[in-house]
């Protein structure tokens, strides 16, 4: 998880400020835009197959991981209001 984060921060870190040009029209590319838009739940993603499904010994450890972090993280704000 940390990793993750630490990953994430890298990457937008070297991702310039997003800035609108106030010398483009957006109203001059409406006629490009797509108007179709799927009703919300019409996405069923599909199942995951049995052999790619963590198993219950994974879903402990993960979960008491999860766990050990939460009471870290609680700890960590208790601390330093």
């Amino acid at each position: 998880g940390l990793e993750y984060l630490r990953r994430v921060r890298h990457e937008a870190s070297k991702v310039p400020n997003v800035m609108v040009s106030t010398a483009v029209d957006p109203r001059a590319f409406d006629h490009r835009q797509t108007t179709y838009v799927p009703p919300a739940g019409a996405y069923v993603p599909p199942r995951t197959p049995p052999h790619a499904q963590p198993d219950q010994q994974w879903r402990q450890a993960f979960l008491a991981s999860f766990s050990d972090l939460r009471a870290t993280v609680a700890r960590a704000v208790a601390a330093h209001g």
